[in-house]
């Protein structure tokens, strides 16, 4: 279990990078992230907590930061709450002050009819004492698919999505779904990069439009991440079937 559970303060902004921010230009991975390890490991129920550890990549000056490169994931780790509240008695009434933050989450999402409860995850920078906590939405599938029912191959493709994660997050190669880039209406997620404006501000924006579209030698960060990955399906194929758990 980490250090500093729960504990949050605001975040430097001149001599860090914002992790919050790091995890925003990583939405869908970090998200992915936390429900294949929830899948993994049984689901929400018991209450787990997931903790993600980062370290700085490098301090740089504030118009310099590319936000999806200011950070790696070092490790993480999912824990039953009561296992925590057990060890660390302060937690608790840590837990009970974040009840209204909770209750936002859930009013928000407690329409849907898929709608499980809600993942905290609490990320920590290495070597500080900083640290964010938020609460991501599960849900069930909405219908039973031949990959809940084969459990080797719903393990391989856990273990597939969760490297995809894990490698975009650390290569800096930031994924995000795009309307139209799947087949018949799916939503999948593309590679992408944030670009600086005059402005200084970045946008992100997608290095091609569907993954069919992805030709080998034109962007190197991905193929470097893919040909280290070493997928059987094609990264379109991954992200299909992962949409159906």
């Amino acid at each position: 279990m980490l250090d500093g559970f729960l504990l949050q303060q605001e975040m430097p902004k001149s001599s860090l990078a914002n992790p919050q921010d790091f995890r925003e230009a990583h939405e869908w991975s970090f998200r992915s992230l936390a429900k294949t390890i929830v899948l993994k490991h049984g689901g929400i129920d018991p209450q787990k907590l997931l903790s993600l550890l980062v370290v700085p990549v490098a301090a740089m000056g504030v118009r310099e930061r590319n936000r999806a490169r200011t950070f790696h994931i070092h490790s993480y780790g999912l824990d039953v709450l009561d296992d925590i509240f057990a060890s660390n008695p302060p937690a608790v009434a840590e837990w009970t002050a974040l009840e209204p933050r909770r209750k936002t989450v859930t009013d928000a999402y407690r329409w849907h009819p898929n709608y499980a409860g809600l993942l905290p995850v609490n990320v920590s920078v290495y070597g500080l004492n900083l640290t964010f906590v938020e609460f991501l939405p599960q849900f069930r599938p909405s219908s039973p698919t031949p990959l809940l029912a084969d459990g080797d191959a719903k393990e391989a493709l856990l273990e597939n999505i969760l490297a995809l994660a894990m490698g975009s997050i650390n290569a800096g190669i930031p994924l995000r779904p795009v309307e139209g880039s799947g087949p018949e209406g799916t939503l999948l997620a593309l590679p992408g990069r944030f670009v600086r404006g005059e402005s200084g501000s970045w946008t992100w924006r997608a290095l091609f439009s569907t993954w069919e579209e992805y030709t080998r030698g034109e962007h190197g960060e991905l193929d470097n991440l893919l040909d280290s990955l070493g997928f059987r399906h094609t990264p379109a194929e991954i992200m299909i079937a992962f949409n159906t758990l």
